[in-house]
Protein backbone atom coordinates (compact mmCIF):
# COMPACT_ATOMS: atom_id res chain seq x y z
CA UNK A 1 0.00 0.00 0.00
CA UNK A 2 2.79 2.40 0.91
CA UNK A 3 4.71 1.54 -2.25
CA UNK A 4 1.63 2.09 -4.40
CA UNK A 5 1.08 5.52 -2.85
CA UNK A 6 4.75 6.42 -3.30
CA UNK A 7 4.72 5.25 -6.93
CA UNK A 8 1.59 7.27 -7.62
CA UNK A 9 3.02 10.43 -6.06
CA UNK A 10 6.37 10.12 -7.87
CA UNK A 11 4.63 9.43 -11.17
CA UNK A 12 2.37 12.47 -10.89
CA UNK A 13 5.07 14.78 -9.54
CA UNK A 14 8.17 13.83 -11.52
CA UNK A 15 6.91 11.72 -14.44
CA UNK A 16 9.05 9.07 -16.09
CA UNK A 17 12.33 10.52 -14.81
CA UNK A 18 11.07 10.21 -11.26
CA UNK A 19 9.86 6.67 -11.85
CA UNK A 20 13.25 5.69 -13.23
CA UNK A 21 15.06 7.25 -10.27
CA UNK A 22 12.72 5.62 -7.77
CA UNK A 23 13.16 2.26 -9.47
CA UNK A 24 16.94 2.59 -9.20
CA UNK A 25 16.65 3.28 -5.46
CA UNK A 26 14.04 0.58 -4.85
CA UNK A 27 16.15 -1.95 -6.72
CA UNK A 28 18.62 -1.94 -3.84
CA UNK A 29 15.88 -3.22 -1.54
CA UNK A 30 12.95 -5.48 -2.42
CA UNK A 31 11.62 -5.01 -5.95
CA UNK A 32 8.53 -7.21 -5.62
CA UNK A 33 6.22 -4.63 -3.96
CA UNK A 34 7.44 -2.01 -6.43
CA UNK A 35 6.81 -4.16 -9.50
CA UNK A 36 3.44 -5.40 -8.26
CA UNK A 37 2.25 -1.88 -7.48
CA UNK A 38 3.22 -0.77 -10.99
CA UNK A 39 1.35 -3.66 -12.56
CA UNK A 40 -1.99 -2.87 -10.90
CA UNK A 41 -2.90 -0.61 -13.80
CA UNK A 42 -3.68 2.43 -11.67
CA UNK A 43 -0.99 4.67 -13.14
CA UNK A 44 -1.26 7.19 -15.93
CA UNK A 45 2.06 6.24 -17.44
CA UNK A 46 2.74 4.56 -20.72
CA UNK A 47 3.74 0.92 -20.88
CA UNK A 48 7.31 1.79 -21.89
CA UNK A 49 7.82 3.84 -18.71
CA UNK A 50 6.44 1.08 -16.51
CA UNK A 51 8.52 -1.58 -18.26
CA UNK A 52 11.64 0.59 -18.05
CA UNK A 53 11.10 1.19 -14.34
CA UNK A 54 10.78 -2.54 -13.63
CA UNK A 55 13.83 -3.34 -15.75
CA UNK A 56 15.91 -0.67 -13.97
CA UNK A 57 14.80 -1.98 -10.55
CA UNK A 58 15.82 -5.48 -11.60
CA UNK A 59 19.25 -4.27 -12.72
CA UNK A 60 19.80 -2.39 -9.47
CA UNK A 61 18.81 -5.54 -7.59
CA UNK A 62 21.50 -7.43 -9.51
CA UNK A 63 24.05 -4.87 -8.32
CA UNK A 64 22.97 -5.54 -4.74
CA UNK A 65 23.35 -9.27 -5.33
CA UNK A 66 26.84 -8.62 -6.68
CA UNK A 67 27.76 -6.97 -3.39
CA UNK A 68 26.38 -10.00 -1.54
CA UNK A 69 28.43 -12.33 -3.75
CA UNK A 70 31.63 -10.36 -3.13
CA UNK A 71 31.01 -10.10 0.59
CA UNK A 72 29.76 -13.59 1.41
CA UNK A 73 31.24 -15.64 -1.40
CA UNK A 74 34.44 -17.60 -1.54
CA UNK A 75 37.41 -15.63 -2.78
CA UNK A 76 37.38 -16.94 -6.36
CA UNK A 77 33.73 -17.75 -6.94
CA UNK A 78 32.44 -14.76 -4.99
CA UNK A 79 34.48 -12.31 -7.02
CA UNK A 80 33.63 -13.97 -10.30
CA UNK A 81 29.93 -14.10 -9.47
CA UNK A 82 30.03 -10.49 -8.32
CA UNK A 83 31.71 -9.45 -11.55
CA UNK A 84 29.08 -11.11 -13.73
CA UNK A 85 26.20 -9.84 -11.60
CA UNK A 86 27.64 -6.30 -11.77
CA UNK A 87 27.99 -6.51 -15.52
CA UNK A 88 24.48 -7.89 -15.86
CA UNK A 89 23.09 -5.19 -13.57
CA UNK A 90 24.78 -2.33 -15.42
CA UNK A 91 23.64 -3.62 -18.81
CA UNK A 92 20.10 -4.09 -17.54
CA UNK A 93 19.95 -0.59 -16.03
CA UNK A 94 21.29 0.92 -19.26
CA UNK A 95 18.73 -1.03 -21.26
CA UNK A 96 15.93 0.22 -19.01
CA UNK A 97 17.01 3.85 -19.33
CA UNK A 98 17.43 3.78 -23.11
CA UNK A 99 14.04 2.18 -23.71
CA UNK A 100 15.41 -0.24 -26.30
CA UNK A 101 12.73 -2.80 -25.45
CA UNK A 102 9.85 -0.91 -27.07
Amino acid sequence: MLMAALNNWVNHTFGSTGMYTLSLIVGFTDIDPFALSLLTGQFKADDATLAGAIIIADGANNLLKAVYAWWFGHRDTGYLSGLWLSLSGLITISWGYCGCFT
